[in-house]
């Protein structure tokens, strides 16, 4: 169920029983706009986009960010995520 507060949606989730409210932010991943839960890692965005890790390497705000960082690396509100693909060549 969402629900819409201060502009903000929040998102009710049943955890055992007991009721606990999920925030979203909006962010954009490659120019399309996504909703993702508040405090989201940049790891855990990649498992929900199922995207395969190999050769892939991640940009926040055109800033790349290291893949030993992805898992501790929180999103915020409006951040710009850009995926895109390695190759090698020479």
């Amino acid at each position: 169920m969402a629900l819409v507060v201060s502009g903000k949606p929040l998102n009710y989730r049943l955890l055992r029983g007991a009721r606990y409210v999920e925030r979203t932010m909006q962010i954009t991943v490659n120019d399309k706009v996504t909703e993702v839960v508040e405090g989201l890692s940049l790891k855990q965005l990649i498992e929900d986009l199922s995207v395969d890790e190999n050769g892939l390497a991640l940009a926040v705000n055109q800033q790349v960010i290291n893949r030993t960082l992805w898992p501790q690396h929180a999103l915020h509100a409006d951040d710009q995520v850009t995926l895109f693909t390695v190759v090698a060549g020479g």
